[in-house]
């Protein structure tokens, strides 16, 4: 198994985020990382600087708290 086979999916039906090795469509091995993903995204955040997202829907910026554009 080689990172390249490696895919982070979410479960429309579970709503969890989960890693698992593919072949093909098929995933295997799944294991749930919806709290570990959730913990990486809070500690990315809570940086002192702005964050930037853009998407088909628009631009979702996240600034600090106290910064000029966090309020």
């Amino acid at each position: 198994m080689s990172l390249n086979n490696l895919k982070i999916r979410v479960s429309p039906i579970t709503n969890t985020i989960y890693a698992g090795y593919t072949t093909g469509n098929t995933v295997r091995n799944k294991i749930d990382i919806t709290k570990q993903v959730y913990n990486a995204l809070m500690q990315h955040m809570d940086q002192d600087r702005e964050i930037e997202i853009l998407s088909l829907a628009g631009t979702i910026t996240f600034a600090p708290k106290g910064s000029k554009d966090g309020r």
